[in-house]
């Protein structure tokens, strides 16, 4: 199995983290399953060949799909098992940015998995048509870039205090508090609430969790810290109980059985530390 990060062109950058190209050519490796974990945005799951259904599925939802789909904003990890050929290309999106291209209502991709060809967006099932053809990598990446400018273009796209509250967020971190947010916001506790979960799909608090967390996962993973307390005093957790109970909240382990576990695709998958916020 290999997996390869391609940078998106320099006018998407704001809007992309990266595109992932997953591919295993070799049918007897087997079945493949592993732990993912839930990531502060949404994005875009291509397959660049026909190939056996992968299964990904969570406490929410068990879906199986050969072609395209929505990736979810999930609340928890999620598990993603493969297996035979397969070639599937991944667009994350940064946080925030997946409503300037679509205009599905947020709450519909909370934990809910959705079929391109069920979204109702013909231009999209079309270019999942178009990809299955054979053709050169690099080529269908400049396919799907086409697609995303041209929906950019067409988007009539108004700021709202959930991108204010982004660009704090990025400014100060996923150790940052809704308290600080909404204070230099300064909008009361439930219009920040309303706004935000109508932008984003799930609440405020939430979605802060869920940042902290990526982040420490991507920690922990790295082997950047030799202590988990020293994990949690890095990302403002009230101590290392708050992180195992963190990490067993959206995991269902703690991190040292979690890290005692075999992990096929995170050993072959790069995972960014910086990726909910950072740049190339």
């Amino acid at each position: 199995m290999d997996y390869q990060l391609i940078w998106p062109s320099l006018p998407l950058r704001p809007y992309l983290q990266f595109y992932g190209l997953l591919q295993q050519s070799d049918q007897s490796n087997g079945i493949i399953e592993d732990l993912i974990p839930p990531y502060p945005g949404k994005g875009l799951i291509f397959s660049l060949e026909e190939q056996p259904p992968a299964r990904i599925h969570n406490k929410t939802f068990d879906f199986e799909a050969a072609e395209g789909y929505f990736m979810p904003q999930c609340t928890r990890s999620w598990h993603m098992r493969i297996g035979g050929r397969l070639k599937m290309l991944g667009i994350f999106f940064r946080p925030g940015m997946f409503r300037r291209f679509f205009k599905l209502p947020a709450p519909e991709l909370t934990d809910q998995v959705l079929r391109f060809e069920d979204a109702g967006i013909r231009d999209l099932t079309e270019l999942q048509q178009r990809l299955l053809e054979p053709g050169d990598i690099m080529d269908k990446i400049q396919q799907v870039e086409s697609f995303l400018k041209k929906r950019l273009g067409y988007s009539r796209f108004q700021p709202t205090l959930t991108d204010r509250a982004l660009f704090l967020l990025q400014q100060q971190g996923p150790a940052c508090s809704v308290d600080a947010l909404k204070a230099k916001l300064r909008v009361s506790s439930r219009y920040f609430r309303k706004i935000f979960n109508q932008d984003i799909g799930i609440p405020p608090k939430a979605f802060l969790r869920i940042c902290r967390f990526n982040m420490a996962f991507q920690l922990l993973r790295a082997s950047r810290f030799s202590k988990l307390s020293d994990i949690a005093y890095e990302l403002n957790y009230c101590d290392q109980s708050h992180f195992i109970m963190e990490f067993k909240h959206f995991t269902g382990t703690t991190p040292l059985r979690f890290m005692k576990q075999e992990h096929p695709l995170h050993e072959r998958i790069y995972w960014r530390e910086e990726r909910a916020f950072g740049t190339k």
